[in-house]
């Protein structure tokens, strides 16, 4: 089902990519030297979106650091879509449902 609001929130969230320097600490903290390369080649909005994904693990569950490491990096293998990909992407997977 299509939820405007959700995918309005994605854009509003999609926004902002600056990474505060506490999570960036956290990262850095938790991947190893050739997963923060991959890390930071990823696109910002993905890291940001990782960044939260981390966050919202830590509060809500007891994670190892595995799945901090899975979850900072599950996004990587997405390269850099354009902002225009992304959309037809969007609007794809809604009318799929």
């Amino acid at each position: 089902m299509f939820n405007p609001l959700y995918r309005f929130g994605q854009v509003l969230r999609g926004i902002r990519t600056t990474i505060p320097a506490t999570d960036a600490a956290d990262v850095g903290a938790m991947l190893t030297r050739e997963e923060l390369t991959l890390f930071l080649a990823s696109h910002p909005r993905d890291r940001v979106h990782s960044i939260r994904v981390m966050r919202w693990l830590w509060h809500h569950a007891s994670p190892s650091d595995e799945l901090i490491a899975a979850a900072l990096l599950h996004d990587v293998g997405k390269g850099q879509p354009s902002v225009l990909d992304r959309s037809i992407f969007a609007v794809l997977e809604t009318l799929s449902l």
